[in-house]
């Protein structure tokens, strides 16, 4: 499976985990696999009611809190989403960012094997 195909196969897969935990998912997700480095963006849109709840968050300083936790979780579920088509990858570093709107976010995964190469060797399993 050639780079891009595989890219757009995971771009359907991390969708799909989104929309498992927000009801609605992202009406756009974007994933590059560079190495041993896969970035992904998410792209959403939030009722009135959400996006009050988000400034609420963080006027309050609470909203790097409450994103912590939920990075920890999408983490856990992208290793068992990883795990699932490429054996045993552990992520060595994962970072998640909101945009200041919160319609945009960025995360970087780092993982302990080049998936890119895992990927041209046949050894991600996406179907």
């Amino acid at each position: 499976m050639n780079l891009r195909a595989a890219e757009k196969k995971l771009e359907s897969k991390f969708a799909e985990l989104k929309a498992q935990w927000s009801k609605q998912g992202p009406y756009r997700t974007i994933v590059s696999i560079k190495g041993r480095k896969i970035s992904l963006e998410y792209y959403a849109t939030f009722t009135p009611l959400e996006l009050h709840a988000f400034n609420f968050l963080r006027k309050h300083h609470l909203f790097e809190t409450w994103f912590f936790e939920i990075k920890m979780i999408m983490k856990s579920d992208f290793e068992k989403l990883l795990n699932s088509v490429a054996g045993e990858v552990r992520i060595v570093s994962f970072d998640s960012k909101m945009s200041e709107d919160y319609d945009v976010q960025t995360t970087i995964i780092e993982l302990d094997k080049d998936f890119e190469k895992l990927i041209i060797n046949e050894q991600v399993n996406l179907t």
